[in-house]
């Protein structure tokens, strides 16, 4: 919800806004689509404030390792060296 509030509704890309995706994936699903599908305004703001998954939620709230949370972390690394 503060991701929307701080880009003014700007969460996906035009391309991506037209094919009907919703910009909840963003926050659930695999970075590599998520940063795909995402505003200029949106990685703009993760890069400040992190994309916290669903996965890296539960992990947070439980204490319990997800293994997607995991999978989620590298993929973020792995985003974030590519810049």
């Amino acid at each position: 919800m503060k991701a929307e509030e701080d880009c003014r509704g700007y969460l996906l890309t035009k391309k991506a806004h037209a094919a009907g995706h919703s910009p909840i994936g963003l926050f659930s699903g695999p970075a590599r689509i998520a940063y795909a599908r995402a505003s200029d305004e949106l990685k703009e703001w993760w890069a400040v404030h992190g994309r916290l998954t669903q996965a890296e939620f539960i992990e947070q709230a439980t204490g319990k390792t997800q293994r997607w949370a995991t999978s989620a972390r590298h993929n973020e690394s792995d985003h974030q060296n590519k810049r």
